[in-house]
């Protein structure tokens, strides 16, 4: 489908254009100066055909009521037009309670709205027709050219549309792939780092030493120390008692000569005291010797706590020695969990690169990559200006495959080979190109606006 007839009335500048293109001309150039509407007649195209997202925000010409734009595609004809309504000036400040043709105030007006029937060629009208239109036309059904100066991304996308390829399943699990082995390398880094600081000793056992045996040892010492510790005291005390027997016996025999008298009960007191000496020598003889033995069998405590420290070292050099075992086994789980993460992002690129090497596109040398659009495999941004002009109106017209329409802005833009190369693009693919532009000169054109009428 083409448009056989162009009509709109008030609409932004224009105030009635009617405009039936010559069915042989490719290139249809809609000329005049700026500001006397020859864009307005180009957006007549995408305000019928777009819908609400490319309408203006008040489309309506200067103070109408109503406007129109209507295309004419052979099997459908698109009708959409604008409604509003003149509000009366209660008060201005001038003028009271008066009719808006006698009041001289900027008339206000309610909100527009707009309808829009799409019958086809019988006059049979379609229940939803904004559907219909969206399933025509693409979002460079106004803008081919557009595609040239769109991102890599967006670039991207567009051509993978055109060829069929969905590739967002591949890429999303290679973005998933790359940031698992981005944290997966970071970890290994991690604990490279730790295994690096880890301190090694060679000489270390393999499992640490028990210290239950020496302590053990070290506790029974203990207690045997306590014991012979009690044996001193007690011959300490037993050894002060018969000192003290001993002087007194002494001092008794002293006083024998001047205690007559008490010579008797001395004697007695003298045997009696005597007799427990006798009984004491042995208990002291017995705790002197229990005192010997015990000291004899207290251990070198220090030797033992020397030992102790000894294990405690050896046993810290056989936990660095572990802890830096698990490490390198953490290091090398970790290491192995990337290198999978590695083949599985490449073969997401293979499978990419295979869906990517077997898509036709619109242009031969037009490709896809990795890294974005490419042209003769360098990045379509190196390409050359006609090559860009090129790829840009086939991508356009390979997204419009039925409503065989193209508009283009800025036609002063292109120079004479590139204006050639349109209209051999568009004759070989039966388009129809509208193509603005910016003349004095009405017979550089098909349809000189003046105005907002076609001159």
């Amino acid at each position: 489908m083409k448009i056989l007839r162009l009509q709109s009335s008030n609409i932004q500048r224009v105030t009635a254009v009617d405009i039936t293109p010559d069915p042989a001309t490719r290139v249809i150039k809609i000329g005049g100066k700026n500001g006397n509407g020859k864009s307005s007649v180009l957006d007549t195209i995408s305000i019928a055909l777009g819908g609400q997202a490319l309408c203006p925000a008040e489309p309506i010409h200067g103070g109408e009521l109503e406007g129109m734009a209507r295309l004419d595609l052979g099997e459908l004809v698109v009708t959409r037009k604008f409604r509003r309504e003149r509000l009366h000036t209660v008060d201005c400040g001038i003028h009271l309670a008066i009719e808006p043709k006698v009041c001289n105030c900027p008339p206000t007006f309610s909100p527009t709205t707009s309808s829009l029937v799409v019958a086809n060629r019988d006059g049979a009208k379609y229940p939803t027709p904004q559907a219909i239109l969206d399933r025509l036309k693409s979002d460079l059904t106004f803008d081919p050219l557009a595609f040239a100066s769109a991102t890599e991304k967006e670039q991207n996308a567009i051509l993978r549309r055109i060829a069929g390829v969905d590739v967002s399943e591949l890429d999303e699990q290679r973005r998933n792939d790359v940031a698992l082995r981005t944290d997966l390398n970071r970890q290994v880094k991690a604990q490279e780092a730790l295994f690096a600081a880890a301190t090694f000793y060679k000489d270390a056992p393999a499992e640490e030493i028990g210290a239950d045996e020496v302590n053990r040892t070290l506790a029974e010492a203990e207690e045997l120390r306590k014991k012979a510790d009690v044996a001193i005291s007690d011959f300490l005390l037993v050894k002060g008692a018969l000192k003290d027997l001993e002087n007194e016996r002494d001092s008794l025999a002293e006083h024998i000569v001047e205690a007559e008298r008490k010579i008797t009960e001395s004697k007695r007191r003298l045997e009696a005291v005597h007799e427990k000496v006798n009984q004491q020598m042995p208990v002291v003889a017995e705790l002197l010797h229990v005192n010997e033995s015990a000291a004899s069998l207290v251990p070198d405590v220090s030797a033992i706590q020397q030992k102790l420290k000894a294990i405690e070292e050896t046993n810290k050099q056989v936990r660095a020695n572990a802890a830096r075992k698990a490490v390198a086994a953490k290091h090398a789980t970790l290491a192995q969990a990337a290198i999978a993460k590695t083949a599985a992002i490449e073969a997401a690129d293979l499978a990419k690169a295979k869906l990517l090497a077997e898509a036709e596109f619109p242009i031969p040398g037009l490709g896809l990559t990795e890294y974005g659009v490419a042209f003769n495999g360098l990045p379509f941004a190196q390409a050359g200006s006609a090559n860009q002009l090129r790829t840009s109106v086939a991508i356009g017209m390979a997204l419009n495959p039925a409503l065989r329409v193209l508009r283009i802005d800025n036609g002063n833009m292109l120079d004479d080979d590139s204006l050639k190369l349109l209209e051999e693009m568009a004759e070989a693919q039966d388009y129809q190109l509208w193509l603005e532009w910016v003349t004095s000169d009405a017979s550089q054109v098909a349809v000189f606006i003046e105005d907002g009428h076609v001159a």
